[in-house]
């Protein structure tokens, strides 16, 4: 009797999966669809042609499954728009139909692929956007403490004029000749360190009202005045504190998010194929 019922079952599993699934190795079921070795192989558009391990597909048709259940699946029309877009991003929106195909198949994919892969991608990320918490409080402690664990400083800030002229003013000592009229011109703001060319970079030890001795660069000279200077510090709390906040809120968006989906997975039927 024990052997008849395991042949009934295996029965009813065969005639329950696809073609596809005779000749393709099942891995696993998720509310009985099945994912098989082909599904982990397949280049992936969203992971830009890196494959998924067992657990991302599991997790992608739950997803998937839940989207079509709160009808949020992406239309046919939107579909097909971003396949379009997709064909005519690589070049092929005026090369024949083979051509493409020849391309997708050089990466394991096809046309059909393509729009199966828009949709689904689709879908579960709407279904994600669903499922977001959409709200999180973050207390002013918590952003004090991680401002306080997690300095960052502001560079030091220069306030700089120039002035320029042909390289034929500049004598064999390095100084400019008393022919050299000095006209001088403000850059556009302050200057961080980092936004100073490797050959500006002595402008930092420079100090306000101090002049720089001419440098040529081809066929002119340039001279640079120090206006003004803002030493480095810390950021205070106040300067940091609306970054810290949308960071931290974000953080526990995700935290709460990773639950959702911790949920929905021990609530799904996952059943592994040996």
């Amino acid at each position: 009797m024990k052997k008849n019922l395991l042949f009934i079952l295996s029965v009813f599993f065969v005639s329950s999966v696809s073609a596809r699934d005779l000749v393709d190795c099942v891995v696993a079921r998720v509310n009985d669809v099945v994912i098989c070795k082909s599904d982990l192989n397949e280049p992936q558009l969203i992971l830009g042609g890196r494959t998924r391990d067992l657990e991302r597909c599991i997790m992608d048709e739950i997803l998937l499954q839940k989207a079509q259940q709160n009808g949020v699946v992406p239309s046919q029309e939107d579909v097909e728009k971003k396949a379009i877009a997709y064909r005519n991003g690589h070049g092929f929106g005026y090369k024949s139909g083979e051509e493409y195909e020849r391309f997708l198949g050089r990466a394991g994919l096809s046309s059909k692929k393509v729009v199966n892969q828009i949709k689904n991608s689709g879908a579960a990320a709407r279904m994600e956007m669903l499922l977001m918490p959409k709200g999180a409080v973050v207390s002013r402690d918590e952003i004090v403490a991680f401002c306080e664990k997690n300095p960052e400083q502001k560079e030091a800030l220069y306030l700089v004029s120039f002035s320029t002229g042909s390289k034929d003013l500049v004598d064999e000592n390095g100084h400019l000749t008393k022919k050299a009229a000095t006209q001088w011109s403000r850059f556009d703001g302050w200057l961080s360190e980092s936004e100073l060319s490797k050959s500006m970079k002595f402008i930092t030890k420079m100090e306000p009202g101090q002049v720089s001795e001419p440098v040529i660069r081809g066929d002119s000279f340039f001279i640079y005045r120090l206006e003004e200077k803002q030493d480095a510090r810390l950021f205070t709390i106040e300067e940091r504190y609306a970054g810290i906040e949308q960071r931290l809120l974000e953080e526990a968006k995700k935290d709460k998010f990773i639950d959702i989906k911790k949920r929905l997975r021990q609530e799904a039927c996952v059943v592994y194929m040996s």
